[in-house]
């Protein structure tokens, strides 16, 4: 009897431990569509864990998972060994009910990194499988985020009409499964398609304006509709709708109207501290100045686009075209410095699309902006110089990249180095702030200084924000050159530096001694320790750890 039972437990052990791993899996797979939010660093860590899995269908999604976020961070990797890899495994995956939803997902992913390298037809080589999985599983919300997609690649295309019934056609869907979907859902998806079909109606309108003003009332009345429903959506954005109603009426020529709108933008956009639609929306007003030929306004409107992206790099076309138009406003006020330094930024990337595309490069050449650039800028018109510069770009680019592999050997190895040497002294208890050099201080009056930045450090006061070098001395009683020079002289580093430094060595401590802090993403930590900027954050801490906020995490958890 008692080898029956062990018989038994030895057979249903296993069944349990695969149901709990299968469970796992399936979590970490779900986190993965959390990456907006979570970060990409995070979402890899999930993602890597789906490997652990023996089944094909895990396989593919994580290998296809992993291929989107390696894309979307522009990082160096064999994009065509994840496709071999995906398609290998795809091959041995039943076309079975159990296995439609995630091959789906599958196909939507594969899709969506075409898309964000603007390769539109691959795109659709995939979404249009993801579509016929989702139809397989009647999951509507599956159904609408891959028709969605369609869309948004028949757009790129100028296929307009074709988009346009397609947002029809999922506008119906959501009318027939109404009840079934949670209001929050059906009414945010009433909104993409309302403000989309706006876009394409809006494209169709540009096309010929003087026969197609059909278009322009029926990108009005859709983005109307848009603004109306979204009312009924918690903390939605109405930015994005208001400055896309300014575009349609910069486009009429009906330039107060468009004003009135992308000033509403402007204000939303700051008060909700939307950046991306903040930067359009400065854009568009600069457009909008420009054409009624007033250049101050215009040109005020365009810096601050300027500014933006240089703070959070977003949206480079607008950035970009700022530069076009700044251009063109300098050379008209005649200040030729300034009007040759924004006609370099459009030229300097306009070349780098040339090194990833010619047929992109020759689309540019031919239209009117790059033409008017090169007038202003008449040292640059040589740019399309030939076959020649196409391959002395490749040697560069070849060395370039030799280079950037050794150094990059070389900077791993000597990252893992100092990161362990940082694990060291925080096991030890050893001090990570910078050490006052006392026996180089030579009066009362450095002494009372120095005195004065320890008792800032142990109040944590470097952590404000608003932390400047100005606004440091003004609270020391002395004045910047002088506290420069003290930090300079006893620190031995510039006053970034030992910011940056007790920063950093802040959020260190914090992250190994509080277990609850690790659980922070990469912007709630970045501004803990006073960076606006995540990005910033994440560079310097890099540079003194040799590993991500999130690899540093990962490390000192699996050390516990």
């Amino acid at each position: 009897m008692k080898i029956l039972f062990f018989a038994f437990l030895f057979l249903i052990n296993p069944l349990f431990l695969f149901s709990q791993t299968s469970s796992k899996i399936e979590y970490y797979k779900s986190r993965f569509f959390l990456y907006p939010s979570i970060g990409t660093d995070s979402a890899i860590i999930y993602v890597d864990k789906v490997f652990i899995s023996k089944k094909p269908i895990d396989l593919a999604f994580a290998y296809v998972a992993k291929r989107h976020l390696l894309t979307i961070t522009n990082e160096n990797f064999n994009d065509e060994e994840y496709i071999s890899k995906l398609h290998s495994l795809l091959a041995n995956i039943y076309d079975d009910k159990n296995n439609y939803l995630d091959l789906s997902n599958i196909y939507n992913i594969a899709g969506n990194s075409y898309l964000f390298k603007q390769n539109n037809k691959e795109a659709l080589n995939y979404f249009l499988p993801a579509l016929k999985y989702a139809e397989k599983t009647d999951n509507i919300a599956q159904i609408i985020k891959v028709r969605n997609n369609i869309i948004s690649v028949k757009g790129n295309i100028d296929l307009y009409n074709e988009a346009l019934e397609e947002i029809g056609n999922n506008i119906a869907l959501l009318e027939k499964n109404k009840n079934s979907l949670q209001a929050e859902y059906y009414h945010s998806q009433q909104v993409t398609n309302y403000v989309n079909s706006g876009i394409f109606n809006t494209e169709m309108y540009i096309k010929d304006k003087k026969n197609n003003t059909k278009y322009a009332e029926l990108s009005f009345q859709n983005y109307q509709k848009a603004l109306e429903i979204s009312g009924k959506i918690k903390d939605f954005k109405k930015s994005n709708i208001l400055y896309k109603i300014g575009i349609l009426f910069n486009e009429k020529g009906k330039y107060d109207e468009a004003r009135k709108y992308l000033m509403k933008s402007i204000i939303l956009a700051k008060k909700t501290k939307n950046i991306n639609d903040l930067l359009l929306s400065y854009f568009h007003s600069g457009v909008n100045f420009f054409e009624t030929q007033q250049y101050n306004l215009s040109k005020k409107n365009f810096l601050k686009v300027d500014s933006i992206y240089k703070k959070d790099s977003l949206i480079r076309e607008a950035y970009l075209d700022a530069a076009y138009y700044l251009a063109k406003i300098y050379n008209k006020q005649r200040n030729s410095d300034s009007a040759s330094l924004y006609s370099d930024i459009y030229l300097k990337y306009k070349k780098e699309e040339f090194e990833k595309s010619k047929k992109e490069f020759i689309s540019i050449t031919d239209s009117l902006k790059l033409n008017e650039i090169q007038k202003i800028n008449e040292e640059k018109d040589k740019l399309g110089a030939g076959l020649k510069i196409v391959i002395v770009v490749c040697l560069l680019l070849l060395i370039f990249g030799i280079f950037y592999f050794v150094k990059y050997k070389k900077n791993k190895k000597t990252s893992e180095k100092r990161l362990n040497e940082l694990l060291v002294k925080l096991q030890n208890n050893q001090p990570l702030k910078p050490i006052i050099e006392t026996q180089l201080i030579s009066n009362e009056q450095e002494e009372k200084i120095l005195n004065s930045i320890k008792k800032l450090e142990d109040s944590l006061y470097f952590l404000k924000p608003e932390l400047s070098q100005h606004t440091m001395a003004k609270k020391i009683g002395t004045n910047t050159t002088y506290l420069s020079k003290i930090i300079n002289t006893h620190k031995k580093m510039s006053f970034n530096e030992y910011i940056n430094d007790i920063r950093i060595n802040y959020i260190i401590t914090k992250l190994y001694e509080d277990k609850s802090f690790r659980k922070y993403t990469v912007q709630a930590i970045a501004e803990t320790a006073g960076y606006k900027n995540s990005n910033s954050f994440h560079k310097i801490f890099k540079e003194k750890t040799g590993a991500t906020p999130m690899q540093f995490i990962e490390k000192i958890t699996n050390q516990d």
